[in-house]
C-alpha cells in the first residue's frame, strides 16, 4: 500500500481545483498521487495530518470530481483510497472528503 502524506509530499495548504487556482490544486494532487494507484488497482492511504488548511474546493475536486471524470465509480474509489486523520481538527476534513467521495456517480 502506498502512503501519501499531503503536508510532506504535496503542500501544507492544498487549495483550489485546477492550475488556474494555484499549483497545489486538486487536479494535480489526484493526477500525481491517486490516479496511478486507482488505475493499477493498488491501495493508497492519504494522510491529512500536518496540513495547515484545506480548501473545500480542493477536497471536492480531488475526492469527487476527478475520480468521477476519470471514470472510476464510488465503490472502486473507496476500495483503493483511504484517508488517515489522527488529529481532531483533521477529522472534520476527513469527513468532508469522504462525503465528497460519496457523490461519485461514474
Amino acid at each position: 500500500m502506498d502512503r501519501v502524506i499531503i503536508a510532506e509530499q504535496f503542500s501544507s495548504y492544498p487549495m483550489g481545483r485546477t492550475e488556474e487556482d494555484g499549483p497545489d490544486n486538486g487536479t494535480r494532487f489526484f493526477e500525481e498521487f491517486i490516479l496511478a494507484n486507482l488505475a493499477a488497482k493498488k491501495e493508497v492511504s492519504v494522510v491529512f495530518d500536518g496540513v495547515r488548511a484545506f480548501g473545500s474546493s480542493f477536497l471536492d475536486h480531488a475526492f469527487h470530481v476527478m475520480p468521477e471524470s476519470a471514470g472510476f465509480d464510488q465503490q472502486t474509489f473507496k476500495k483503493y483510497v483511504s484517508i488517515e486523520a489522527k488529529g481532531r481538527a483533521y477529522q472534520f476534513y476527513k469527513k468532508m472528503a469522504e462525503d465528497f467521495s460519496k457523490q461519485i456517480r461514474a
